[in-house]
C-alpha cells in the first residue's frame, strides 16, 4: 500500500483547514495509507478527520523553545516580546532562515519514514515547507499556495527545487506565482480547494439554535478577523447603509487577532445594533442557508472557499472584484462583483435588498451550476 504524508499547522476552523479536511475525506477513499503530521495536534476539525488517517504532532527536542519559534500559542504581547528576543539570538547565530530551518529540522524527534507522496498543504512560508523539503524522504512532493498575495514566498523559495509540483488554488494564484518564479513554470499548476457539496447541503439542514441570527435582510460574512478579509470595510459599509436608513442585520462568523479592534470600530461607528460578531461556528451552513445576502469584502483571496460554499447553497453574493473570485462569479449572473470601495459596496447591497427579482434570478442561475472536484483529486493521485 502506498504511503502519503500530509503536513499542516493544525486543524483549527479556517478556510485552509476546511479545504484540507475535504481533500483528506476524498483521498481516504483510495487504497492508500495516509498520515497527517501537524505542528499542533489541536483544533475543532480534528474530530472530523477520517479515523483511517493517522494523526501525529511534530515532536522537537527542547520543544518549549522550538514550538514557540515556529508557533503562536501564547498571548500576542508575550509572543511579540518573545519573538523579538529569539530573533536577536537567531540573527547572531544563523545568517539565514535556511540555516535556522536546518537547525530546527535537526531537532525534530519524529521517526523518519519513506513515503510515496508528501503534501505540504499549509504553505504560507512555514517551517513545514523546509521540513517537507529536507526532513522527509518521499518519491514525490507537492507544495500548496492558497493566496494571491505571495510576499511570503521569499522565505521558502530556496525549497521549491525539492518539490515536484507547486499547486495553486486558482488560476490567479498560478499566474502570479509564474510571474514571480518563471524558472519553475513547469512545476506550477492549479488544484482547486475541494469541498463536499453533499455534506454542506446536509449540514445546512441540521436543526440548530439560530436565536443569534434574526431580523429582516440578514447579511452574512464568514472569515478570519484579520486584515485580509476586510471586516473593517464591512463595518464602513454597514455605517453607510445605516445612514441611508436601509433595513438590515449583518452577522460575522469567525475569529481572529483583530476582533477587539473591529468591535471598537463598530462601536465608534455606532452600528453594534446592526453588526454582530458571532464568533466561530463549527457548522456555519445553516447560517448561510438562512441569510438573505452573502457579502465578502476581502482585500485578497486565493480562491474564496466561503464564496464557494455560499454558491453551493444558492445564495446571492456580493464580493470584491478580485481575479480569483472572477473564477467563481460572473458579474450580475451568479453574483455581484464590486471594487473594494465602501460606497460602491453599499450601492450594490442596497440595490439587491431592494430588488428581490434580481436576487431570485441570481439564485436560479446558481442552481444550474455543477460543482464537483473529481478532477482535482485525480491530479493529486496522479503523483502516486
Amino acid at each position: 500500500m502506498k504511503k502519503v504524508l500530509v503536513l499542516a499547522k493544525s486543524m483549527e476552523m479556517g478556510g485552509t483547514e476546511i479545504a484540507l479536511l475535504n481533500l483528506l475525506k476524498l483521498l481516504v477513499k483510495e487504497d492508500i495509507e495516509i498520515k497527517l503530521l501537524l505542528i499542533e495536534k489541536k483544533g475543532v476539525l480534528l474530530s472530523e478527520v477520517p479515523q483511517k488517517i493517522q494523526i501525529e504532532e511534530i515532536d522537537f527536542d527542547d520543544n518549549v523553545i522550538f514550538e514557540r519559534m515556529i508557533n503562536k500559542d501564547i498571548s500576542d504581547k508575550t509572543y511579540t516580546l518573545f519573538q523579538k528576543a529569539i530573533g536577536k539570538i537567531v540573527r547572531i547565530k544563523y545568517r539565514s532562515k535556511v540555516d535556522l530551518d536546518k537547525f530546527l529540522i535537526g531537532k525534530v524527534k519524529t521517526t523518519k519514514e519513506y513515503y510515496d507522496l508528501l503534501l505540504d498543504f499549509h504553505g504560507y512560508g512555514y517551517f513545514l515547507t523546509a521540513y517537507g523539503a529536507l526532513g522527509v524522504e518521499a518519491k514525490k512532493k507537492a507544495l500548496w499556495f492558497h493566496d494571491e498575495n505571495l510576499w511570503w514566498t521569499k522565505n521558502v523559495q530556496y525549497y521549491f527545487k525539492y518539490y515536484d509540483k507547486l499547486f495553486c488554488v486558482s488560476n490567479a494564484v498560478k499566474n502570479t506565482l509564474k510571474k514571480m518564479y518563471p524558472n519553475y513554470s513547469e512545476k506550477i499548476s492549479v488544484v482547486l480547494n475541494c469541498i463536499d457539496t453533499e455534506e454542506i447541503i446536509k449540514k445546512s439542514n441540521e436543526d440548530i439554535d439560530l436565536n443569534d441570527f434574526t431580523g429582516v435582510n440578514k447579511i452574512l460574512t464568514i472569515g478570519r478577523l484579520e486584515e485580509q478579509k476586510g471586516i473593517d470595510i464591512a463595518i464602513q459599509i454597514a455605517e453607510i447603509l445605516q445612514k441611508r436608513k436601509i433595513c438590515f442585520q449583518w452577522y460575522i462568523i469567525g475569529d481572529g487577532s483583530c476582533k477587539s479592534q473591529l468591535m471598537q470600530q463598530a462601536e465608534e461607528a455606532n452600528v453594534l445594533e446592526k453588526f454582530h460578531f458571532l464568533g466561530m461556528k463549527t457548522n456555519p451552513y445553516p447560517y448561510i442557508k438562512k441569510c438573505d445576502l452573502y457579502v465578502q469584502p476581502s482585500r485578497h483571496e486565493g480562491y474564496g472557499l466561503s464564496i464557494l460554499e455560499a454558491r453551493v447553497l444558492n445564495k446571492a453574493i456580493v464580493a470584491t472584484d478580485l481575479a480569483p473570485i472572477r473564477e467563481q462569479i460572473i458579474n450580475e449572473y451568479n453574483g455581484i462583483l464590486v471594487d473594494i470601495v465602501p460606497e460602491l459596496f453599499s450601492d450594490k447591497i442596497e440595490m439587491l435588498l431592494k430588488n428581490q427579482k434580481l436576487i431570485e434570478r441570481i439564485e436560479d442561475n446558481l442552481k444550474k451550476e455543477d460543482v464537483n472536484f473529481k478532477t482535482e483529486v485525480q491530479i493529486v493521485l496522479s503523483l502516486l
